[in-house]
């Protein structure tokens, strides 16, 4: 089955209010900064970026059957991080430049569906002012995600369904990740903070089929999705994302940022990313 990102459509745990809302804060908070370094780009250059930024998609399959969530994170932190973001590769490019790029993007991504796959395969070979502001932007979503990391499941290469304890791909001499324990402390997270919410965030890594990888890592999201459930956790508070073998990625700078960085030298990369992370968190507004 394919599935596919709407890449600038109202999320379905969202109202298309509370979807406007953060659009136009985010084109005030870009416009104020943009004004006072002097590089105002045009009100529709500046609502554009915003929109793009603000709304990071929501993934449907071709019947149109609502799958995975938007990712909240993306609303809870401070947006003059991407502000920030804005105005440094505005200046290295120039307004003229900027707008010009800005209008193409936001045409190419209002053309229609496309995989999440071909997304970032696009932003990352865009070798213009798009690509340099998502590299930011994701640098941006690491910061305020790893503040709410609270666990990652890890699965050995090829499986999607729940595993108590993996291996991995380069553990030997009995080393292991006990998946059971990380479940045992979200669980307890979960019952001692009432009115937080989990976000489940799936990866695969970039061996084999990258069709077949986006798939595995939504089946494995929705496997911890599962698991958490039938351990009681309320559906509406459990929520559940996919990225296939795209940003971000578990590299050596993320996994340290996620304090995880004795994973990494465990694990290697590719195990890393064959994962489930779990971020626990506040929605906005409650």
């Amino acid at each position: 089955m394919q599935y596919k990102i709407s890449l600038l459509v109202a999320c379905v745990v969202a109202s298309v209010g509370t979807t406007m809302v953060h659009a136009q804060e985010t084109t005030d908070i870009f416009g104020e900064m943009l004004q006072q370094r002097s590089l105002e780009l045009s009100d529709q250059a500046t609502k554009d970026l915003a929109d793009i930024l603000a709304k990071p998609g929501l993934i449907n399959n071709t019947e149109a059957e609502q799958k995975g969530e938007v990712n909240a994170l993306m609303n809870l932190g401070d947006k003059h991080c991407l502000a920030e973001a804005v105005v440094l590769r505005t200046s290295m490019v120039g307004k003229a430049q900027a707008e010009k790029d800005i209008a193409k993007w936001k045409k190419l991504l209002d053309g229609g569906e496309m995989s999440e796959m071909a997304y970032w395969q696009h932003i990352m070979e865009c070798k213009d002012y798009c690509a340099q502001v998502m590299v930011d932007a994701i640098g941006c979503y690491q910061e305020e995600a790893s503040k709410r990391f609270r666990g990652i499941f890890l699965f050995d290469t090829g499986v999607g369904s729940y595993q108590q304890v993996t291996q991995g791909d380069r553990a030997s001499a009995g080393r292991t990740h006990n998946n059971e324990r990380v479940m045992a402390q979200v669980v307890a997270t979960l019952k001692a903070n009432p009115g937080d919410h989990i976000m489940l965030e799936g990866r695969a890594s970039r061996v084999g089929n990258d069709e077949v990888n986006f798939r595995l890592s939504g089946t494995r999201s929705e496997a911890i999705k599962d698991e958490l459930v039938q351990r009681g956790e309320p559906l509406d508070r459990v929520h559940y994302r996919w990225v296939g073998a795209g940003e971000p990625r578990y590299r050596v700078g993320m996994a340290s940022k996620y304090q995880i960085a004795d994973k990494f030298e465990a694990f290697g990369a590719q195990t890393l990313n064959q994962s489930v992370t779990v971020y626990i968190y506040q929605p906005k507004g409650s």
